[in-house]
């Protein structure tokens, strides 16, 4: 190949069809023709002949083909025969490119063999006016120079699955840095901003989940373990039946699916049925809410801890649920309005859980070792129920949404909670037992049946908006000597209290006889225009002879002194502490025992 080419000054381009560079002499090409462009039939090649005596004098080597293979309109490149690893190349070393919205996937199977997509090439999206925007998989580990180039001139947007920023991200204008707006995995954004490369967009967002697997979404808690959530409100509306994964893989990483999110299957109603693993220990508020095409029996697994507030409220055709013992925690109303649900269903009865306890379908809340509150009431139990002895407190949102008519209270209650009796439509009427001292915000609310309520003497606090929205209610008496205090939010007129301010006007208050002018100057009560004295509300407590509230010494001296000298303004109902009828010796015994026993 001597002189092959002496003499031809003007020639600036060599196409070269040999993946093998041709043997040439110093002679072979006027030195003018190497400031040129050699192209040659692919990447390999280029390797070669930039390595090959003379050939590699060429100022340019550009390759007539950049890629192994192509699928779907992406070009890849073969990086490893060993781990089965391709990365993303650009067509030719020409000016022809990508366009359009480019979605790169983890994996491409090609002649029988799956790839994984770990890279993008250097200038794999030069030459590429048409390109709009790339999604880049979580597999992709560098993008050295990718977008080496300033004519993407179209390109907005850069989303990027990798949990760790890609190297290489650089090399791109300063209109792009400005302008592309780059999505990355939700907890992965200040990783992305703290990058020296990636560092360079003014826009980093983050998406609402960090990776996706199959049909579900997740976003990573810890070391190995992630979250099912949703990307938005239509995920799963479409699903009728979902069994949640126990673990999902990304980028060879096992992360155990330790939860469920907040409002993650939010009110799919099309959903019919749940498997849940034994990895699943959260289930988030809101999970289930309104799922209402779930039925029959709820298989919740051993390892639950935790069940969110609401997470099956209005979840209407659910009838039982298997209630785990290893479960500690619960939120608000996690079961409200499910008005079909008639039983909670211990798992492993020979387990004792230390939280909660079920006793006739009924979960309880346990303090050493001994049923405290009722924390869940099944909807669809039934319409009558009494309490048992020694529950001392009605949990928020217990009865919440029941079909519940009737509920005998014990003499051992102490509290009502929050929304206690929330919309619970059937309920007519409550006789609340001596000892309640508090009634909870909305523990009434919505009780539309409900015409009246009795309120006990040893009542001090009563919460905002306890008995709002109950329209026909008609009488409410109230055995207190002192008005409980009403919680108001807000002021004025329009301030909210325990009560509609269409009560005021429609309900007969009745108090205990001399004691309504105390009503009558006290807040939120003066506002009844309707306030009646009865004596049967009056509460007589035996031995308080001097009739102030309490059973002590000075009670004793005053019985003492009516029963040697009948005189003395005394109680004489309290007097007669041993109920047969008369004052006597009798009783001043029998109160100096209470006296000094406290009984």
């Amino acid at each position: 190949m001597s002189n092959s080419f002496t003499g031809c000054n003007a020639l600036k381009t060599i196409n070269s069809r040999a993946t093998t560079p041709p043997t040439i002499i110093a002679t072979t090409f006027e030195s003018s023709t190497y400031t040129g462009v050699l192209y040659v039939p692919d990447y390999h090649a280029r390797s070669a002949y930039k390595n090959a005596p003379y050939w590699q004098n060429f100022s340019y080597i550009r390759s007539m083909k950049e890629y192994d293979f192509e699928v779907n309109g992406i070009y890849y490149k073969i990086i490893s025969t060993s781990t089965n690893k391709v990365s993303v190349s650009r067509i030719n070393s020409f000016e022809e490119g990508y366009s359009g919205d480019v979605v790169i996937p983890e994996t491409v199977t090609y002649d029988g063999t799956t790839y994984t997509v770990a890279a993008l090439d250097f200038n794999a999206f030069t030459g590429s006016p048409g390109l709009t925007s790339v999604t880049i998989p979580a597999t992709v580990t560098t993008v050295v120079e990718a977008f080496f180039n300033n004519m993407a001139t179209n390109l907005t947007s850069i989303t990027c699955l990798a949990i760790v920023p890609p190297a290489g991200m650089t090399q791109m204008t300063s209109d792009q840095y400005a302008n592309v707006t780059v999505t990355v995995p939700k907890n992965s954004v200040a990783a992305y901003q703290a990058n020296s490369s990636w560092g360079q967009f003014a826009n980093i967002v983050g998406m609402t989940y960090d990776f996706k697997r199959g049909h579900f979404f997740y976003e990573i808690i810890g070391e190995n373990q992630a979250m099912l959530v949703r990307e938005n409100s239509d995920s799963y509306k479409s699903m009728t039946s979902v069994t949640i994964p126990a673990s999902a893989t990304l980028a060879d990483v096992e992360y155990s699916v330790k939860a469920i999110g907040d409002r993650a299957f939010y009110q799919c109603t099309s959903l019919q049925s749940v498997t849940f693993p034994s990895s699943v220990n959260t289930i988030g508020d809101y999970a289930f809410y309104k799922c209402t095409g779930l039925t029959g029996g709820l298989a919740l697994q051993e390892g639950l801890e935790s069940i969110g507030s609401f997470a099956f409220a209005y979840c209407s055709g659910l009838t039982s649920a298997l209630f785990p013992y290893s479960v500690s925690s619960i939120g608000n109303g996690p079961f409200a309005y499910c008005t079909s649900l008639l039983s909670f269903v211990r798992m492993n009865a020979h387990y004792v859980n230390p939280t909660y306890s079920i006793s006739n379908g009924v979960v309880f809340a346990n303090k050493f070792d001994t049923k405290t509150t009722l924390a869940i009431f099944p909807g669809g139990k039934s319409q009558t129920y009494t309490v048992p002895s020694g529950i001392r407190d009605i949990g928020a949102y217990a009865f919440c949404g029941s079909i519940v008519k009737t509920v005998t209270l014990p003499t051992t209650l102490t509290a009502i909670g929050d929304y206690a009796f929330d919309h619970c439509a059937n309920l007519t009427g409550m006789d609340v037992v001596k000892g309640v001292t508090s009634i909870g915000m909305n523990a009434f609310s919505n009780c539309t049946s409900m015409t009246t309520i009795i309120l006990p003497s040893t009542l001090t606090s009563l919460g905002v908006k306890a008995f709002n929205n109950d329209a026909a209610l008609a009488s409410v008496a109230c055995k207190a000597t002192t008005p409980p205090v009403c919680e108001v939010f807000g002021t004025g007129t329009r301030a909210q209290t325990p009560f509609d301010i269409t009560h005021f006007t429609t309900v007969t208050l009745a108090v205990p006889t001399g004691y309504k002018a105390i009503y009558q100057v006290a807040d939120v009560w003066k506002r009844f225009t309707s306030i009646v004295e009865r004596n049967s509300l009056l509460e007589v407590i035996p031995g308080d002879v001097n009739n102030d509230g309490i059973v002590n010494v000075s009670d004793v001296t005053l019985l003492i002194a009516y029963v040697m000298n009948n005189t003395g303004d005394i109680n004489t109902a309290a007097a007669d502490v041993t109920g047969d009828g008369n004052i006597n010796i009798s009783d001043v015994t029998m109160l100096i025992s209470m006296v000094l026993t406290g009984n």
